[in-house]
């Protein structure tokens, strides 16, 4: 796992773990032994879950849904009601029959209400700002803020899968002042953190109106997820997004694995023009920019692990030299060789284990979902 106070950029891409460290604790004064699973993630909670070690979107998921299997309880057995195994992927199935992405969310607060009074959700309109409020039943100060958040980033997880991309907030509203990222971009809703009197996702009213994109899958909380993930800058682990799902962009990366190439020359080799490639880009959640990142980092990877200079870098890319490069990565991603060197770093070590472990506990609560139902 990446320090998170290693660089300032991982403090601002990571969720310290200091901030679940209370939540932890009482989790296991009440019996919830999760020790073990949560090595997975090289995190010793016994030994100190205070400790300022940065989470990572996936770790952070994965820690989550350890969580709520340990207790059958979608918040963790610290509210004062059960709450049936599988509530996170019943209430993703909920909204897959919306229409629009207010119906998905009125349908998500009449869901929470619905199971009972552990949590409530809801909606208002005004000035332009549509704002999602979450209350938790149970918890004081810092613990029922960060209950609240992780219903918030669930919902923010479902709602995005429903929209078709990362649905934009332009603010995230926490209870606690005592938040690490107050006055600062939150590291997964990519938007300021500010405090209030509630927890509040805060979005343009007139993305409400968005059309559903039809989704019917078989694990819709996985999918969410894997969705999420795949689209979210922070994600250091491989999601491994099938190509039949998102295939212009897996043709794009390709293209551009085999050699830097500029958007007007990729479109020319896909057979496209430049408006629907840009387009159907922005349909699958991504930018030329962004594929263009990903594909640069991983043809430089191996040279940089090495050791290699700028020099011997930018000779093995195929650039005449390296003011050269420095000037082209700069205006193609807006990395420097500091930046990709250290996210080549981030990445180098094995991850997909913990995918693995993410995908069979979200499973677990998709079944679990369905036969609730």
């Amino acid at each position: 796992m990446v320090d998170g106070a290693s660089t300032s950029r991982g403090r601002d891409y990571e969720l310290p773990l200091s901030w679940a460290g209370q939540t932890l604790r009482l989790a296991a004064l009440d019996g919830i032994s999760i020790a073990g699973a949560l090595a997975t993630l090289g995190v010793d909670v016994e030994e100190d879950p205070t400790r300022d070690s940065g989470l990572d979107p996936a770790e952070c998921m994965l820690l989550c849904m350890l969580l709520v299997n340990a207790v059958d309880d979608e918040l963790h057995g610290l509210t004062a009601s059960r709450m049936v195994c599988g509530t996170a992927s019943m209430g993703a199935r909920a909204i897959a029959s919306a229409r629009t992405l207010e119906d998905a969310i009125r349908t998500l607060c009449r869901f929470y209400h619905m199971i009972g009074g552990t949590c409530s959700f809801s909606l208002q309109c005004a000035s332009g700002e549509a704002t999602l409020t979450i209350r938790a039943e149970r918890g004081k100060g810092d613990q029922r803020a960060f209950i609240e958040e992780l219903l918030a980033h669930t919902a923010h997880i479902q709602l995005s899968y429903f929209f078709g991309a990362l649905l934009p907030l332009t603010r995230f509203v926490t209870s606690t002042s005592r938040h690490p990222h107050v006055g600062r971009r939150h590291p997964y809703f990519l938007c300021p953190t500010v405090t209030g009197l509630t927890t509040t996702l805060a979005f343009p009213v007139e993305l409400l109106t968005a059309q559903s994109r039809g989704l019917t899958v078989d694990y819709p909380l996985w999918e969410a997820c894997r969705f999420w993930l795949a689209r979210h800058p922070a994600t250091r682990v491989p999601v491994n997004d099938d190509d039949a799902e998102r295939p212009v962009s897996g043709a794009l990366v390709t293209v551009l694995r085999r050699a830097d190439l500029s958007i007007a020359d990729c479109s020319v080799r896909l057979g496209t023009n430049l408006v629907d490639l840009r387009r159907d880009l922005a349909s699958e959640g991504t930018s030329f920019r962004q594929v263009r990142q990903t594909a640069l980092i991983e043809r430089a990877r191996p040279h940089l692990l090495a050791g290699c200079s700028v020099d011997d870098l930018a000779a093995a890319l195929g650039y005449s030299d390296a003011r050269s490069f420095r000037r082209a990565l700069k205006l193609a991603t807006g990395l420097s060789i500091s930046d990709m060197r250290r996210d080549a770093q981030a990445t180098v070590a094995d991850r997909t284990p913990l995918m693995t472990r993410l995908r069979g506990e979200i499973l677990r609560l998709d079944r679990s979902g369905s036969s609730a139902r």
